[in-house]
């Protein structure tokens, strides 16, 4: 059991993690259309209700916490969502070969037994099903969190994966004031409200998001890389003292450099 879930509040919409979590989700949707997901850890629910009006046929979510499953089912239940409670090295509630989809956003780093843990994937969803794993990058979060058991470089998270999957592909999430997934080595143009922005990011990612498949021919249709805006994190930022500091000394500079 772990306690690092995102709760849906006014205050932590507000911070840049509630994108950092959502991201992930936003960029999930794009394939759950007329097909059965299994959003695996869902905590309270909330990413599973992104998933099922984004048209999934049936999303279960499944979490270990008892009490975390009966607040989703108050929370966000509705008649194309099912919560269950389940351990996600065993999954078993779900059936073999049922999941078209499975969204496992940081999980594998929380459990003792990554690899039952990938086992159980590998079971559950098809052959040509999509299976996204998120983690964080131990390369950048060099401090221990006692809630992890495993944390892994991008060569180590391959590696693994690839033990269970044909198909492995490793996209790249980083965060400030946006938050942004997707392959940045590519220089692809990110979308965000319909506006284009380009970015090039030189420093390390600090999470991976990993697209598997069981099917060696799989291929990933991605319709566009995800960044998404908080304005409520951007203004909580301006609205710092210290950020006004040096705001107002950048300005008396600009004005200074102009005489």
């Amino acid at each position: 059991m772990f306690d690092e879930r995102l709760i849906i509040n006014e205050q932590t919409k507000a911070n840049i993690i509630y994108d950092e979590h959502l991201v992930r989700y936003e960029f999930a949707k794009q394939f759950v259309s007329e097909k059965t997901v299994l959003d695996l850890a869902c905590g309270t629910g909330y990413g599973s209700k992104l998933l099922a009006d984004a048209g999934a046929t049936k999303v279960i979510g499944v979490d270990v916490d008892s009490d975390v499953v009966k607040e989703a089912s108050q929370k966000f239940g509705q008649d194309n969502i099912q919560y269950l409670e389940d351990s996600a090295e065993k999954l078993e509630k779900i059936a073999d070969d049922s999941i078209d989809l499975v969204t496992s956003f940081e999980t594998i780093e929380h459990l003792k037994n990554p690899e039952d843990y990938l086992k159980a994937l590998t079971r559950v969803v098809r052959y040509d099903g999509m299976v996204l794993i998120s983690t964080p990058n131990r390369a950048v979060f060099q401090e221990k969190n006692h809630f992890h058991y495993h944390e892994y470089t991008k060569t180590e998270f391959i590696t693994l994966l690839s033990k269970y999957f044909a198909n492995v592909r490793v996209l790249e999430q980083n965060n400030c004031i946006a938050t942004y997934l997707g392959e940045t080595s590519q220089n692809e143009p990110f979308l965000a409200n319909n506006h284009v922005l380009i970015s090039n990011q030189p420093s390390q990612p600090l999470y991976f998001v990993a697209v598997c498949s069981k099917d060696s021919g799989f291929s990933l249709k991605v319709s566009k890389n995800i960044i998404s805006l908080n304005p409520l994190a951007l203004e909580r930022w301006e609205n710092n003292p210290g950020w006004k500091i040096v705001n107002r000394l950048y300005r008396i500079f600009r004005i200074f450099l102009k005489k």
